[in-house]
């Protein structure tokens, strides 16, 4: 019987659990770094076209310059001027980009401290052998990665509307959030844009879930010797 190592035990399982949740964060924080790239959100504006009063040029720009301002904080100046043409809702329009840029800023350096925390842990896990505990982790990640997108996508199904609202209320209590239906924000990004990019947003997510099962099955072929727990 081999002898019990660290990884067999409770606390091990519950590190394992805290790793997981933190592997699923990080996948999050990816996710939405990739569904906001420029070109898923060019493809994206091109393909609601039919959803807006814009151009799809007029939209593309507005949405270039958002993005990047959002995503990294740059193309502030562009921004500005294209949401200044809104008379009625374009100083509230920008007011809540910067909104958006704070908590975006607050995601990507959660995304970090995740990524550094997991690397160092799967690192360790992997020079001390601790395959079982890494096995763990990785099924706890992938279960989380599969079963999410499924509720979400269900309620994008048929709430999206309370669930966009809920999103916001949450992270933009102050109440800035809500524009007119012919707004240039709203034409610029509609509903349909949304609903669209969270559902590729809840595909990777899954599509990270079931790499994380591969890799457990991977572990378990070319690292059959488990530590376990002597009885």
């Amino acid at each position: 019987m081999a002898q019990a190592t660290f990884a067999d035990g409770p606390i091990a399982k519950s590190i394992a659990i805290a790793c997981a949740v933190m592997l699923f964060v990080l996948v999050i924080v990816v996710s939405i770094y990739l569904t906001s790239s420029p070109p898923i959100v060019s493809s994206l504006i091109h393909a609601t076209h039919n959803a807006s009063v814009l151009s799809s040029e007029l939209r593309e720009r507005g949405a270039d310059t958002s993005t990047r301002f959002i995503r990294n904080g740059t193309g502030e100046v562009e921004m500005i001027e294209f949401f200044e043409s809104d008379k009625i809702a374009g100083e509230a329009s920008i007011e809540h980009l910067r909104d958006v840029r704070t908590v975006i800023l607050f995601t990507w350096i959660v995304g970090a401290i995740c990524a550094i925390l997991i690397i160092t842990l799967l690192i360790t896990s992997y020079f001390k052998k601790w395959w079982s505990w890494l096995r763990t982790t990785l099924k706890f990640a992938a279960w989380i990665c599969l079963a999410v997108p499924l509720l979400l996508g269900f309620i994008v199904g048929v709430a999206f509307d309370p669930l966009f609202t809920f999103f916001h209320e949450i992270f933009f209590p102050q109440g800035n959030w809500q524009f007119p239906i012919d707004s240039l924000l709203i034409q610029t990004f509609p509903e349909q844009f949304w609903v669209t990019i969270m559902l590729i947003l809840l595909g990777l997510i899954f599509a990270f879930g079931v790499l994380f099962l591969l890799a457990d099955r991977l572990i378990d072929r070319f690292a059959p010797h488990q530590f376990s727990v002597v009885e």
